[in-house]
């Protein structure tokens, strides 16, 4: 029970953090009338700076570094504005990895891989849709969804329940319908790599992920740019596999079951 209600705390907090982390940045922006540093990468959200000096007055009434003794305040430099961080787009960053890492499998027993892969996809999902067009304005966000929370997704599917097989196809097609246009290799990996797959019988798939994974690939189809992106980006490129017609096939093959 205390458990849900800190899972269902975390989730109301990611939401309104990601709800207005372009608010916060702008109004912050506006207020010190500087831009800052862009964050062009994830691994650039945090930066610690370096701790000074404490400074004591020592014997002779001489300010000094060195200086130790009663009533020296070594946690001056916590009480300066540089030690305040920036808690906007950082913090926004580094809860999106949290909550990409729990998406991945670990070691603690089938139970409790699909309590945290379920969980992850939840956050990622709520701070997605949440703030979709931050996501794609900034470049550090944008990376994130790109790289790890892509090779995530890729990992999880092919060996969790239809549970969790569920949430991250819908996080999926969510991610296509906010990032079409910078997921033209991510589409042909989600698409040839891990559904079609999933929908073919001959592959020894278990009847509700094959079940999970073709609806899917119907909620894929309903988006109105899906069937032309694979036809468009795939099928007419004579170095590319032929995704499209490879849909088809799968789909004919499964209706004479």
């Amino acid at each position: 029970m205390l458990r849900e209600l800190s899972k269902q705390t975390l989730s109301e907090i990611v939401y309104h953090v990601s709800r207005r982390t372009g608010e916060i940045a702008a109004k912050a922006k506006a207020t010190t009338g500087e831009k800052g540093p862009r964050l062009t990468s994830p691994r650039q959200a945090i930066v610690i700076p370096a701790t000074p000096p404490a400074v004591v007055r020592g014997d002779a009434g001489v300010d000094s570094p060195h200086a130790t003794g009663p009533g020296m305040d070594v946690t001056a430099h916590e009480h300066t504005d540089v030690a305040k961080g920036p808690y906007g787009l950082p913090a926004l960053i580094e809860i999106f990895r949290f909550a990409t890492s729990l998406i991945a499998p670990d070691t603690h027993g089938r139970g409790s891989e699909d309590a945290n892969s379920l969980f992850g996809l939840k956050l990622v999902t709520i701070m997605i849709d949440a703030n979709a067009e931050y996501f794609r304005a900034n470049h550090a966000l944008l990376n994130l969804v790109l790289d790890d929370l892509s090779r995530a997704l890729c990992g999880v599917v092919t060996s969790c329940s239809p549970h969790v097989l569920a949430a991250s196809t819908s996080l999926i097609t969510i991610i296509y319908s906010e990032f079409r246009e910078e997921l033209k290799l991510h589409l042909e990996v989600f698409v040839r790599m891990v559904l079609l797959p999933l929908c073919s019988s001959r592959n020894g798939v278990e009847e509700e992920t094959q079940r999970v994974a073709l609806e899917a690939l119907v909620d894929l189809c309903k988006n109105d740019n899906f069937a032309t992106d694979l036809y468009m980006y795939y099928d007419c490129e004579l170095t590319k596999p032929n995704v499209f017609e490879e849909v088809t096939v799968i789909d004919g093959l499964t209706t004479k079951m």
